[in-house]
């Protein structure tokens, strides 16, 4: 096992991270979502093949946005076995599909991070008809996780990371109006802190899950940090540059952090490079120092309380397992 001395903080790097944790890395299973060339979750897979896992499954919107990394994988890696699982996140009857796929190879997940995302898109619905950025980043995991947990195909002792962000502060989840009045009262920054609060939420749920502890099975949620350099935020940045668009998303923090009175010591927002986000992906993932931390949200490799209560709220996580019932039209006898 690896050391638990070893020093971790806001500029590591997913690198870093990955060699001082090889040891609980090493001959692992690892389906990480949202894997386009350039996302964190591309980068985060790089950083965990460095230490030699057994099988990275990548997932993407299409076959062809993992195809690059996956080349990259090949390369550099030839010993891991590498998988591609295109899943349109945006369709539940994708993600039943793709849970089907999963179950067809016989192979056990060690560690599942539900990374992809959108972040503050104009008001659109998936498939489904569901508000975008609550259907993509939190209904469609909550859904592909239960699937998977359900057909058995997470190992005992394994991991489930949700990745979130400090931008739960924009929002709770709205459970009276999950979609914004079909878009009348939309508001792209609450609802990105709509789906952030329920990735934490959800971590909190799994947590508190009798039968998954009995299995061993943790889960975390995290903040990555401030990344400007990634596809997430090309609906702030469009035809701008970063620096303006970096300008829009502080005025709006400050502006929602006055409203709620956060102290200033919660309401710095470290800004890194993709290779320094995803430092916490691997800590959260595979860190035997989190072990007695189960739920917890992370933020530069450590534990961190939420910047808002609403993100650590358990009876209101039980709430969102219930509502996510629904809204995916299946129970799942987990909490």
């Amino acid at each position: 096992m690896s050391s638990p001395n070893v020093s971790f903080g806001p500029y590591t790097t997913g690198l870093e991270v990955a060699s001082a944790l090889k040891a609980d890395i090493e001959g692992k299973t690892i389906l990480i979502t949202g894997v386009a060339q350039g996302s964190l979750g591309a980068h985060a897979t790089l950083a965990i093949a460095s230490s030699s896992p057994h099988m990275l499954i990548l997932s993407a919107r299409s076959a062809a946005r993992a195809d690059l990394v996956a080349a990259e994988l090949r390369q550099n890696f030839p010993s891991i076995v590498t998988k591609i699982l295109p899943i349109n996140l945006a369709s539940l009857a994708a993600v039943h599909v793709a849970a089907k796929e999963i179950e067809s190879w016989k192979v056990g997940i060690d560690v599942l991070i539900n990374s992809a995302a959108v972040m503050a898109c104009p008001y659109s619905v998936t498939e489904d008809g569901i508000e975008s950025q609550f259907g993509i980043g939190h209904l469609a995991h909550f859904l592909l996780t239960n699937l998977l947990l359900k057909a058995g195909v997470m190992n005992d002792g394994g991991r489930i990371v949700n990745v979130a962000s400090s931008g739960h502060r924009f929002g709770g989840v709205r459970f009276d109006d999950i979609s914004f009045d079909g878009g009348k009262t939309y508001n792209k920054f609450h609802a990105y802190g709509q789906a952030k609060t329920a990735n934490m939420l959800f971590s909190l749920a799994l947590a508190s899950s009798k039968s998954l502890q009995e299995k061993g099975i943790l889960s975390f949620s995290l903040q990555p940090g401030g990344v400007p350099e990634t596809g997430l935020g090309r609906h702030l940045i469009k035809d701008r540059d970063i620096p303006t668009a970096i300008k829009e998303i502080q005025a709006a923090v400050n502006a929602i952090d006055d409203i709620n009175g956060v102290p200033m010591e919660k309401r710095k927002v470290t800004m890194k490079t993709p290779v320094q986000a995803v430092s916490t992906y691997l800590f959260a993932g595979f860190s035997p120092s989190i072990a007695d931390e189960n739920g917890a949200y992370l933020d530069d490799c450590r534990v961190k309380e939420p910047v808002m209560p609403w993100g650590g709220d358990l009876e209101g996580a039980r709430k969102l397992w219930e509502v996510s019932e629904r809204m995916v039209g299946e129970e799942f006898a987990i909490i």
